[in-house]
């Protein structure tokens, strides 16, 4: 039995469980947004609400993401 753990496809799992929609995830140190569709956010660039930042004490604002899915942070 194969237990998926990571990005998959344009799927992230943790521990087996799919994430669903909607939701800002840290996981290994990076950030992931999941979309409507249950997919990462990829090659785009999106407008994150103070709803999904602040529980990781990130400013509200746009935020673009790469072609793997991670959140690309200017330090």
């Amino acid at each position: 039995m194969i237990i998926n753990h990571g990005v998959v496809g344009d799927y992230l799992y943790i521990n087996g469980v799919m994430q669903k929609a909607y939701q800002l995830i840290e996981f290994e140190g990076d950030y992931y947004f999941v979309n409507d569709y249950n997919k990462l956010v990829k090659n785009a660039s999106i407008d994150l609400g103070e709803r999904f930042t602040s529980q990781y004490n990130l400013p509200a604002g746009k935020y673009a993401f790469d072609a793997d899915g991670k959140m690309i942070i200017n330090h």
